[in-house]
């Protein structure tokens, strides 16, 4: 079966899932700290806003904004970074990520508010905190105005019609 091809890869903004491998064990709390700082490493060397994201136990959710970099490259370099590391405090190797993403081009303001609801509320739906401001692996709590999240998200302002084309 052949790939589809993305339609964009630059000047966008990206929803992106992606899951550890098959059979590979949960993530911890140390190796989602070290995941988050890779994402900070590679969003400033790659000059990506990272608008939203949640880093769960066996899979994350991003919400990037690309410009002249590559989202294929951003989350080459990110996916790479992290399987090093975690298989390194693991001391294993193997696959760590599934080989692919999912990613969703926003068109619309409404698209990045939904994304971003849909990213804060993740944890709680998987029953792992009460309110989204509580897991620690998220930018909720910047985005609510209730502590800091480990990475400031690039806020970004939703004002005017949610209808509004992005591109």
């Amino acid at each position: 079966m052949s790939r589809l091809r993305r339609i964009a890869e630059s000047d966008r903004y990206f929803f992106i899932t992606t899951n550890l491998s098959n059979r590979v064990p949960r993530l911890r709390p140390p190796e989602m700290d070290f995941l988050l700082d890779h994402m900070d490493r590679v969003r400033q060397s790659m000059d990506i806003f990272l608008l939203g994201y949640v880093l769960m136990p066996d899979h994350c959710h991003l919400l990037l904004l690309t410009r002249a970099e590559s989202i294929s490259r951003a989350m080459h370099q990110w996916k790479f970074k992290t399987a090093f590391s975690v298989q390194q405090y693991r001391h294993h190797s193997g696959p760590f990520w599934q080989p692919r993403y999912f990613d969703f081009i926003c068109r619309r303001l409404r698209d990045i508010s939904d994304k971003l609801a849909y990213i804060h509320q993740n944890p709680v739906t998987e029953n792992l905190v009460h309110n989204p401001e509580d897991w620690k692996w998220s930018s909720a709590a910047s985005y609510l105005k209730k502590g800091d999240s480990p990475i400031a998200p690039d806020i970004l302002e939703l004002n005017g019609d949610p209808d509004t084309l992005l591109w």
